[in-house]
């Protein structure tokens, strides 16, 4: 039983940008990433939020643990 939807679904695409590392590299998931779209937008929203000071202090560590690049130029 899933407790937290939202939760488990960032958990989910957070698993996805895992896996994009893995294969690429690095965290710079493009906005129209064709092979999962929604990853891309995922990847900017997280951004923003990051920019807004609206992500926890607990998925900013995550996403810094595997690399994640805040600015993009």
């Amino acid at each position: 039983f899933i407790w937290d939807p939202r939760e488990s679904a960032w958990q989910d695409k957070y698993q996805e940008l895992i896996e994009y590392v893995s294969k690429n590299g690095d965290a710079l998931v493009p906005d129209n990433y064709q092979e999962n779209p929604t990853l891309g937008t995922w990847v900017s929203v997280q951004r923003m939020s990051y920019s807004k000071q609206k992500l926890t202090k607990e998925r900013t560590d995550l996403l810094e643990k595997i690399g994640f690049v805040w600015k993009v130029k």
